[in-house]
């Protein structure tokens, strides 16, 4: 096993490694043509001025965005060029056919105002729709928020640069789905057959107290207009003393045939059950999509009881995120369908 995962001399895959890494983990040569879509892809932008992007000092000093500085290796560095290169490059050389980046969109009041304040992150669709043109292999996530004056108009500008779904996380952006002044911008999204991706569980990067608006149930109101829904993180929790809302998306997952989830982040100790889980229902399979959740860092070990030492010591030693992301998933025997069915509901995907 460990000889098919050949790195280079900087940690990477190899580009011969590649396939034969695919084979080492279940995977025949012949159906790594079919494509690889990770769906659940982050970045960060600090430059207001040129794109609108918005980063708090709080969250400047986090962990979280500490990690996303190491993964790039720009903490001594930061500005939206570098962390567009050096993010593309990593997706250029890993084995992910398409990864669709998400923008996230700030805090508005109930009147339609951009609130600052309360905002602690802007990764505009401006920076992600200019990060797109510059890689064929990557996809263009939007975030608007529902209740900001223009939002319509801003749907409509998104659609006409090629965005496949919409982003939202309900407590970070304080949105609540069953607000009736999201009526209008869902009866867009199912005119149009563009998909939102809301986060569901507790939201850790951008956290605050308004987590009950992440959980799937307040998710109904878009589904019954018709409204593709993916729940990010299929409601699971990060960690054991967070309440799991897994239980209730699967219900809705199979209720509903426009509900959707998604494995971002399953690459750790408390979502193995999760995993096991959905690949024990097979009524799930067609019902899921794989997400890295870039750049949260998967966990390996996590899976050691069920791929053995040897396999784990080789995803290990994968240092590109994306591939590393990748192998620790496939490894666990997720159904090969979860990695390409994502390009069966949005536009463009093979373009």
């Amino acid at each position: 096993m460990i000889k098919y995962l050949k790195l280079g001399t900087d940690g990477f895959l190899t580009e011969s490694a590649k396939h034969k890494s695919l084979a080492s983990f279940g995977t025949k040569v012949s159906d790594s043509k079919e494509f690889i879509i990770d769906m659940h892809v982050h970045i960060a932008g600090v430059d207001q001025d040129k794109y609108g992007n918005f980063i708090s000092k709080k969250l400047k000093k986090s962990a979280v965005f500490r990690l996303f500085s190491k993964h790039l290796n720009i903490s001594n560095r930061v500005d939206d060029e570098l962390i567009i290169n050096k993010t593309l490059k990593l997706l250029e050389e890993s084995v992910i056919d398409k990864a669709l980046f998400l923008a996230i969109d700030g805090v508005y009041s109930k009147s339609g105002e951009f609130n600052q304040k309360k905002t602690q992150m802007v990764c505009s669709n401006d920076y992600i729709y200019e990060l797109t043109k510059r890689s064929k292999k990557a996809l263009f996530g939007a975030s608007v928020h529902p209740y900001r004056a223009d939002a319509l108009e801003e749907l409509e500008r998104c659609k006409s640069r090629g965005a496949v779904l919409i982003k939202w996380i309900p407590s970070s952006m304080e949105i609540d789905p069953l607000n009736d002044r999201c009526i209008p911008f869902y009866k867009y999204l199912a005119k149009h057959n563009i998909m939102l991706l809301s986060h569901t569980g507790v939201e850790h990067a951008l956290r605050n107290s308004l987590s009950y608006l992440n959980h799937p149930h307040r998710l109904t109101l878009a589904l019954e207009y018709g409204v593709k829904v993916i729940s990010a993180h299929s409601g699971t929790h990060m960690f054991l003393h967070e309440r799991s809302h897994y239980k209730a998306w699967k219900e809705m997952a199979l209720k509903y045939d426009n509900f959707y989830g998604d494995i971002s982040a399953f690459c750790m100790p408390t979502r193995v059950k999760y995993l096991r889980d959905i690949i024990k229902t097979p009524a799930l399979h067609s019902k899921v999509f794989y997400g890295s959740d870039f750049p949260v860092y998967p966990l390996p070990l996590s899976f050691i009881f069920k791929i053995g030492f040897k396999k784990y010591r080789a995803l290990k030693k994968i240092q590109n995120p994306f591939d590393k992301a990748y192998y620790s998933i496939l490894s666990y025997g997720i159904p090969k369908q979860i990695f390409s069915q994502f390009s069966q509901h949005i536009r463009s995907c093979h373009a």
